[in-house]
């Protein structure tokens, strides 16, 4: 998921375009169901768990929004527009905590 060259912006976004993308699963066109709905809903919670840090992080979060040259990557998502408005918040709240 994060190469040792990947900057930290690319982490969170590309975790919410694999989620909203496996949510969107077809198997020859027929949307999944039964195990296989099931090993998708656990694969999304077992990458949760295992990202919780970077998913809540204020740091990624606006380092993802400042990442300019990858917006493209993901502003036009569904997750986009709240992810935008988490990324600003965070983004205040960070430069309220380094203002003196």
């Amino acid at each position: 998921m994060q190469r040792n060259n990947c900057p930290i912006g690319k982490v969170v976004p590309a975790l919410l375009m694999l989620f909203e993308d496996l949510k969107k699963l077809k198997i020859n066109g027929i949307a999944v169901s039964g195990k296989y709905a099931t090993l998708r809903d656990l694969l999304v919670k077992s990458f949760e768990k295992k990202f919780k840090y970077e998913l809540q992080s204020n740091l990624y979060l606006v380092s993802s929004l400042l990442l300019t040259s990858k917006l493209h990557m993901w502003y036009k998502r569904n997750f986009g527009k709240e992810f935008v408005s988490k990324a600003i918040a965070s983004l205040v709240e960070i430069v309220l905590l380094l203002k003196p």
